[in-house]
């Protein structure tokens, strides 16, 4: 399998796994009454597990170098923070609306990132904004079936639910030099497994 087609493969697989996300997390905090904390945190060790199991297959070597250069803690300490709060954002967001709202507002997240960027003089182009903007749509669509009274925007909601996309944008950009240096694998699992 070349390179491409595993991109493909992986970006329908994550599509896959956000949708049934949001549906777990509702199910979880509404029916079960899990709290977002605990959630977050079942979330968190069953990534850690994953991601670390598959590292030190893949890696074994390059995955405890990476945490022993000082120069990539305080990069992997920032990445790791900016993930729990985009967790605690997304997942109380969920709590105290539903999975719908707390899908809706994530999907703003490449405006987000389009915004961060800003500071870099890094200006989006037109298509870039189109799709987003599409992508934004779709998911609302989807996410409502076209019935948009089932959203819950309270003022607490929008507030913290606002705090994913920013977070998530964040991170995005942040963690760009970290995982040149050390693969996105590697990257990912040192900041889950800091927390």
């Amino acid at each position: 399998m070349n390179i491409r087609t595993l991109g493909v493969f992986c970006g329908i697989l994550s599509g896959f796994f956000w949708g049934t996300m949001d549906i777990a997390a509702q199910y979880l905090l509404h029916t079960v009454r899990m709290a977002p904390a605990q959630f977050i945190s079942l979330t968190m060790v069953v990534t850690t597990v994953a991601l670390f199991a598959i590292s030190i297959a893949t890696k074994p070597k390059e995955t405890f170098l990476a945490a022993t250069d000082k120069r990539n803690v305080f990069q992997f300490f920032l990445f790791g923070v900016l993930v729990l709060l985009t967790q605690v954002s997304f997942y109380v967001c969920v709590k105290y609306s539903n999975a719908e709202t707390a899908a809706v507002i994530a999907a703003t997240r490449p405006f987000c990132i389009m915004g961060l960027l800003l500071f870099a003089a890094v200006m989006p182009t037109a298509s870039q904004i189109l799709c987003c903007a599409l992508a934004l749509v779709g998911v609302c669509l989807m996410m409502t079936k076209g019935d948009f009274s089932t959203l819950s925007f309270g003022w607490l909601t929008l507030l913290v639910g606002f705090g994913a996309p920013l977070f998530s944008a964040a991170y995005t950009i942040q963690s760009r030099s970290i995982v040149r240096k050390v693969g996105p694998l590697i990257a990912i699992r040192a900041n889950v497994h800091n927390f």
